[in-house]
C-alpha cells in the first residue's frame, strides 16, 4: 500500500522599514518619492510556518514598483526628494475677491 503525505516547505522573504520616518528618495525606475530602506530577511518555512532566518540583508526598496537594490557603502543610493526639504510652492495665493452675486429677484422691486 502506498500512502502518498505532501510536505511543504520553502523559503519566505519579509522587508521591514528600518527606523519610524524617513527621508523621501526618487526612485530610479517608476521616477516616484517613494524608495525606503528596509531590511530583507529570508527565512525556511515548514507547513507555511517561518522556522529559522536563512539570511537577511539592507536593501532599498520602492514602495510603488518593488524595484529594489542593496543598502551597503560603496553601492548605489537614490537621490534625496526635494532636496531633503519640503516640497517646493509656487507663488503666493492672491487672496479670494468678492464678485458679484446676483440676488434671485430681491433686488428688484415685484411688478403690480
Amino acid at each position: 500500500m502506498f500512502f502518498c503525505i505532501p510536505i511543504l516547505c520553502g523559503c519566505e522573504s519579509n522587508i521591514q522599514p528600518n527606523g519610524e520616518v524617513q527621508t523621501a528618495r526618487i526612485c530610479p525606475n517608476c521616477h516616484n518619492a517613494s524608495v525606503f530602506s528596509g531590511k530583507n530577511s529570508e527565512w525556511f518555512t515548514f507547513f507555511f510556518v517561518p522556522l529559522f532566518p536563512l539570511s537577511s540583508k539592507h536593501v532599498w526598496l520602492c514602495g510603488t514598483c518593488r524595484w529594489m537594490a542593496p543598502h551597503a557603502p560603496g553601492h548605489f543610493e537614490p537621490a534625496i526628494a526635494f532636496g531633503g526639504g519640503f516640497p517646493p510652492q509656487g507663488p503666493p495665493m492672491m487672496p479670494m475677491q468678492p464678485s458679484y452675486q446676483p440676488g434671485y429677484g430681491a433686488a428688484t422691486p415685484a411688478p403690480k
